[in-house]
């Protein structure tokens, strides 16, 4: 059975989110800490969903733990658009049961959105935000952190690189 749609042209239905575009594919990168030696793995696969109206991203991460042991998180991401062609919704979905809604921000080519914050440095994080920014080989996901005084500070960085095509 033929699946080609000749009613409605998916291009049309893709162009709010084309400033998140450099999320499609397949990604792969190690994450490292501003403080610290720890190390993590991130992949990520970002798809058109729903006619392009959506970016559906599915990513795990990998904690090494001391012991040899692998503490492996997996999510899923649902982002359409938002209100005005500088924001963005989106809702996840963790393997932990949570659900969690972001409005993401464009920043000049970059997206910005408030996240949870890091759960290792205890009551000291009072809020984070979460940056991604496209590179010439994938992008680039930074948290940053508010201690307390109203500044972020860097807390982790990865460089996600496309894998394949």
């Amino acid at each position: 059975m033929d699946t080609t749609d000749l009613v409605h042209d998916p291009e049309e239905n893709r162009v709010p989110l084309q400033k998140l575009r450099f999320l499609l594919g397949r990604f792969r990168g190690e994450g490292r800490y501003t403080k610290g030696t720890g190390v993590f793995y991130k992949e990520t696969r970002g798809t058109w969903e729903a006619g392009g109206r959506f970016i559906g991203l599915r990513m795990n991460v990998t904690y090494p733990l001391a012991d040899g042991r692998r503490d492996i998180h997996e999510a899923f991401v649902m982002v359409g658009a938002g209100s005005t062609l500088a924001s963005f919704e989106a809702q996840a979905y963790t393997d932990g049961g949570i659900i969690m809604n972001y409005h993401l921000e464009c920043d000049g080519n970059a997206i910005s959105f408030a996240d949870r914050p890091p759960t290792d440095l205890g009551s000291k994080v009072q809020r984070a935000r979460k940056r991604l920014t496209p590179t010439a080989e994938g992008f680039e996901e930074r948290v940053d952190i508010d201690l307390g005084n109203g500044d972020f500070v860097p807390y982790s960085i990865v460089r996600m690189q496309r894998v394949g095509k």
